[in-house]
């Protein structure tokens, strides 16, 4: 696994947890 795809999984993460926020609130 590269930069580039370590990269894409964080941003998937913090995307989840924005969604994942977003649905508690």
């Amino acid at each position: 696994l590269g930069p580039r795809v370590l990269r894409t999984e964080t941003a998937g993460l913090a995307a989840l947890a924005t969604l994942a926020a977003a649905w508690e609130a």
